[in-house]
């Protein structure tokens, strides 16, 4: 929630227990797909590799929230747009497509992040929730792709 935006309590559904957190203000932050190097040099070529530098790895991940809406995910093992276009590939095709296949790529462009939300980063869970361009601008959200990383 931006900062001055008003706050109104609701009452928790029965059967539920209270809700125990502290709302926080949102923040931008933009970043690459991936900081691996052959997954940046994939996406923006050669001239990408000062971003794959450790101090600037470093700084953008002191950037990051596990809790994010859009933009690209704070990928834990992998990024899930590459993740959710692998899997969306497999269910298409008869033979699961090799990571970095073209096709996946060209599929992975298409994902957006609609919602990534988790915990502490010396144990870290995210859940992460996806859905294609296409579907988005539908309204399709019965065709959200969910992962959860650790």
């Amino acid at each position: 929630m931006p900062e001055g935006v008003v706050r109104h309590a609701r009452p928790t559904p029965e059967g539920i227990g209270a809700l125990d957190f502290e709302p926080r203000a949102a923040c931008a932050a933009s970043t690459p797909l991936s900081l691996d190097a052959a997954v940046a040099t994939r996406y923006f070529g050669s001239d990408i590799q000062p971003l794959c530098e450790p101090d600037f790895e470093y700084g953008v991940y002191d950037l990051r929230c596990y809790v994010q809406s859009g933009g690209y995910s704070y990928e834990v093992q992998q990024p899930l747009e590459l993740q959710a276009a692998r899997d969306v590939l497999r269910r298409d095709g008869s033979t699961v497509p090799a990571p970095d296949d073209d096709a996946v790529f060209d599929e992975a462009a298409h994902w957006r992040v609609l919602l990534q939300d988790g915990v502490d980063e010396y144990g870290v869970t995210i859940g992460y929730w996806l859905l294609r361009d296409d579907d988005l601008a539908a309204g399709r959200f019965d065709r959200a792709y969910f992962e959860i990383q650790h």
